[in-house]
């Protein structure tokens, strides 16, 4: 099956996975996961990714990042797999590649799905028997969405902020929405979207996605009927839904206060480089 594009779309909110090859272990130590959470920050400031949620696993990885200018995302994740890869062989003296391929990655509705993949991001800990409780679980984003531990990672998303008045009422929210069982059938979709890179989002966004990033967001069942097979979506509840507005008053806020906040990262990210330009001029003398 040939590989989907790169979505370049900017304003565009996306779950991204990514696994060792041959499911090996990608993280040895404690170390390693902040070295790897430190070239994240360090690059999504750069290029202009804002971190929603994050778990890191032993064999793989679950981000949920919004790419504010193009291609943001894919050079995130390139200069971030460069400088992690090449940590691990030179400590651990492998060669090789780390990882399984390109990683995954599904857009992601934020104004339907935002919540649902946050909370399947974060549990994913629980799942795994990493850990017994949320809060317990480390290296998660967890922590700071449902209790505002301080991470320099995080940028709320704007439909985040909505789930309170305040940032008591939001995160006591955000904590009863995640202690909620997750439906099998919502855990199954969102898994199959990321397998198939598909958006996890209705029927009608997918195909107004379409339309706007000229990349296909369904699938076809397997089969060698000679009948036109029909196009399947995963989040297909039988509920009709107008059309996705990619210009919509409602989105072009949205952007504008994307903007905004990436506009501070980018500062952000300068200072990054100032520091580490004095601790090298420091060192060297």
């Amino acid at each position: 099956m040939a590989r989907k594009h790169c979505i370049k779309r900017p304003y565009l909110t996306m779950h991204v996975v990514q696994r060792g090859t041959n499911k090996c272990q990608i993280y040895w130590s404690d170390k390693d996961r902040n070295y790897f959470l430190f070239w994240l920050r360090k690059y999504s400031l750069k290029h202009g990714v804002l971190i929603h949620a994050y778990a890191l696993m032993d064999n793989h990885f679950h981000l949920l990042l919004t790419q504010v200018k193009e291609h943001a995302i894919s050079k995130t994740m390139r200069d971030l797999g460069s400088n992690y890869v090449t940590h691990v062989n030179r400590t651990y003296e492998r060669v090789g590649t780390l990882y399984q391929g390109r990683f995954f990655a599904s857009v992601v509705d934020t104004e339907q799905y935002l919540l649902n993949t946050m909370r399947y991001i974060e549990n994913n800990p629980l799942r795994a028997g990493m850990a017994r409780t949320l809060f317990a679980a480390k290296f998660t984003s967890y922590r700071a969405n449902g209790h505002g531990r301080p991470d320099k990672l995080i940028s709320p998303h704007p439909y985040f902020l909505e789930l309170g008045e305040n940032q008591y009422e939001r995160e006591e929210n955000y904590r009863d929405w995640c202690r909620q069982t997750i439906p099998p059938e919502e855990l199954d979709g969102i898994r199959q979207a990321t397998r198939r890179r598909i958006a996890i989002a209705s029927r009608e966004y997918c195909i107004s996605l379409e339309r706007e990033i000229g990349v296909s967001q369904h699938y076809f069942k397997p089969g060698n009927s000679k009948k036109p097979k029909e196009k399947q979506y995963i989040f297909c509840d039988g509920v009709h839904r107008d059309a996705y507005d990619f210009t919509a008053p409602k989105q072009l806020r949205l952007e504008q206060k994307l903007d905004i906040v990436s506009e501070e990262q980018f500062r952000r990210w300068r200072e990054l480089e100032e520091f580490e330009k004095e601790k090298r001029v420091k060192k060297a003398s």
